[in-house]
């Protein structure tokens, strides 16, 4: 499975804050921000799903992974689309 991580560049007050809160601070913009991310790893990853994504970021990283574990406010992009980590699974979100 082809993924792209990205995680909140240090220093953002939404790192690490999950999507109602994040959207409630925009003033209700359901988007979440590209810019205020870094990309972090792009590459192919043995998993059949975004779960299995987690799994993985979450004990083994890919060679060439260059963020911390995957957590609140990261975003998974996969060839269905943007996932944004949140509190509680995954929540498919539009990535500007």
């Amino acid at each position: 499975m082809k993924i792209t991580v990205y995680q909140m560049k240090l220093g953002q007050e939404f790192k690490f804050r999950g999507y109602d809160e994040i959207v409630k601070a925009q003033g209700g913009q359901k988007e979440i921000n590209r810019s205020l991310y870094d990309e972090v790893y792009s590459g192919e990853v043995d998993c059949d799903d975004i779960e299995g994504v987690f799994c993985l970021l979450n004990t083994k990283h890919p060679v060439g992974y260059k963020g911390h574990s995957l957590s609140i406010s990261d975003v998974v992009q996969t060839e269905q689309g943007c996932f944004f980590c949140d509190t509680y699974g995954f929540k498919k979100i539009k990535f500007i």
